[in-house]
């Protein structure tokens, strides 16, 4: 079954709070994790905070239930606005279906017409699929953030990637004596 792939409204909080909690119940190592189950509150504040202009989700519906989505958070500061950080996921069931691949380019659709520039993201170095899923889509490994996430008592690095998705302005030339 297809998805319909279109940006969240108000009227999605709830099978939305249902989506995010059922994904982070599964405990994945390539997550940020969550201590106790996300109060719905919370889950509707992050919501409200991408309705807007400014930042956006998008979500995969099948049927009544939403089955991934992807956030694009644009930076608030003027000097920053040009970039924008991306977060998505894919419920279990659904996962290597193309939903993902859906979400992405929605997001990058949306974020090119915002006049976002640059999208950026983290991927854990222990999630081989995300880095090849991110790759193939054209992010570029930028750098490494050692001992980024401390779980357990042990650490995970983080990737950076960045994908440019409009042509940059001219770079202002820099006084190296500064």
């Amino acid at each position: 079954m297809k998805p319909i792939i279109r940006l969240i409204t108000e009227q999605d909080i709830d099978a939305t709070h249902a989506y995010f909690s059922a994904v982070f119940a599964e405990h994945l190592p390539t997550l940020i994790t969550r201590e106790r189950p996300q109060a719905p509150e919370v889950s509707a504040g992050y919501i409200r905070s991408h309705l807007g202009d400014h930042s956006a989700i998008f979500i995969a519906i099948i049927g009544s239930q939403v089955v991934g989505n992807i956030a694009v958070t644009r930076q608030a500061l003027g000097e920053l606005r040009h970039r924008a950080s991306l977060g998505m996921s894919v419920a279990q069931p659904w996962r290597h279906q193309g939903i993902g691949r859906a979400l992405l380019q929605h997001g990058i659709a949306w974020a090119a017409t915002q006049g976002i520039e640059r999208l950026e993201l983290e991927v854990t170095t222990n999630n081989p699929a995300g880095i090849v899923f991110y790759e193939s889509a054209g992010f570029v490994r930028e750098g490494l953030h050692p001992r980024a996430i401390k779980r357990n008592g042990g650490y995970i690095d983080l990737f950076a990637y960045a994908l440019e998705i409009a042509s940059p302005s001219q770079p202002i030339a820099c006084d190296p004596s500064l």
